[in-house]
């Protein structure tokens, strides 16, 4: 049953039901996983609370029920409704349902349905484009940027996928081991989504940047060096003779001027707005429905987003408290890293660097996924920062509980002889 509601998650995550190009849908989304996941929580047995990041788990989650508590107060929301609003941040739970989960399995089970998505995403939009069907996703009500429709799907998840994908090459080639299909298939894929439909500037630097300090650290073996560099320069040329990489230059040229005065502003309007109402705690949830609280939200012109600044919109909704907390996540995982490379165990696994490097600078750059759509990332990245270990969802754990019982019986009985 457990893994069972894993792939539902997963389901859910990366969108098969595509219903989330829109920032409400993805937040009702996030929502109805949100109920799910208290209800697999609250019905499933063998939780373990005693994990790596248990504590600061736990300690978010009681932090935003405070959090909902005093925005309703202080909106004059009802409390159900406003719990209602952030459901989604309930999807914190699995980290707990899931936390026995085989990291390896993990691993294979998120590139494999980040590829499924990326294939399924792109027939469809081929059979939009060509034939003008659209059975899943309305592709005709969706803004275009640069000619293509700019898609959400799965987004807070699969750079993260990119980076797994490319740290299972290294590992493999580290070890001189065949590397098999599907992580250069979800490297390919995951990649290709980022620079087609996701759009996202400041992720691709992010994600691009991380591949190379990977690469640079991690793999060993100049002749698999070089091979890789190589590798991922015919893969940008590649992109550029398309057009797509033009088509960045001039979007960018276009639209920067505009972006980042609008972006600046919002830092400004957020940072000021925390520090002069309650730094503290933070301006909390603020559901919008008049306009006094749109303001408060969005600004005076509508045009403000807490999820595209970074760490201004995590202070404008969390507070000095809420900075503290991811600081100290933050410091934790450093630990982990650090100590991988003290111990040289991180050629074997890059992804623990790979996911500080994208999660730190995401989050203090220009994207922040501790919000309505992006929470339920979070507790998946936290696994992928487990040890890996042998558990009751992989069949290689379920035949060595059986031997061993068969071991202990066999033994009982010769004693009793």
């Amino acid at each position: 049953m457990r893994i069972f509601f894993f792939y539902i998650y997963l389901l859910f995550q990366f969108n098969f039901f595509g219903i989330g190009y829109n920032e409400e849908q993805s937040y009702n989304l996030v929502r109805a996983l949100g109920g799910l996941t208290i209800f697999a929580f609250f019905s499933l047995g063998n939780k373990s609370l005693r994990s790596r990041y248990n504590l600061l788990v736990f300690s978010l989650l009681s932090y935003i029920i405070i959090e909902i508590v005093l925005s309703s107060i202080i909106y004059e929301t009802s409390p159900f409704v406003m719990f209602a609003f952030t459901l989604g941040f309930a999807t914190c739970l699995s980290y707990f349902t899931f936390n026995n989960l085989n990291k390896e399995h993990l691993i294979r089970m998120l590139c494999l349905f980040a590829s499924i998505t990326v294939t399924t995403l792109t027939l469809l939009y081929i059979l939009f484009i060509f034939k003008g069907i659209e059975p899943l996703i309305k592709f005709s009500q969706i803004p275009m940027r640069m000619g293509v429709q700019r898609i959400f799907i799965g987004a807070y998840l699969m750079p993260y996928c990119f980076i797994l994908a490319l740290s299972k090459i290294i590992s493999f080639a580290n070890a001189k081991q065949r590397i098999p299909a599907l992580y250069i298939i979800t490297l390919i894929l995951t990649l290709f989504d980022m620079f087609f439909f996701l759009m996202v500037r400041a992720y691709l630097v992010i994600v691009l940047f991380t591949a190379i300090i990977l690469i640079l650290i991690c793999l060993r073996g100049k002749p698999r060096l070089y091979f890789f560099l190589a590798a991922f320069i015919i893969m940008l040329i590649g992109i550029e003779k398309i057009g797509i990489i033009g088509d960045y230059i001039e979007f960018s040229k276009d639209v920067d001027n505009d972006s980042m005065s609008i972006r600046y502003s919002a830092i400004d309007f957020y940072f000021k707005q925390t520090i002069n109402n309650n730094f503290i705690t933070g301006l909390g949830f603020i559901k919008g429905g008049n306009y006094r609280l749109d303001q408060l939200l969005s600004g005076p012109q509508g045009e403000y987003y807490r999820e595209d600044v970074g760490i201004w919109g995590y202070f404008n909704t969390f507070g000095l408290i809420g900075v503290i907390w991811l600081l100290l996540l933050i410091y934790k995982t450093s630990i982990i890293v650090i100590n991988k490379f003290k111990n040289k165990t991180i050629y074997k696994h890059p992804e623990f660097l790979g996911i500080l490097l994208i999660f730190t600078f995401s989050e203090f750059t220009t994207i922040n996924i501790i919000y309505y759509g992006g929470i339920s990332a979070l507790p998946i990245i936290l696994l992928l920062l487990h040890e890996n270990k042998q558990n009751s969802f992989t069949k290689k754990a379920i035949l060595s509980k059986i031997q061993k019982n068969i071991s202990i019986n066999n033994k009982s009985r010769s004693h009793i002889r």
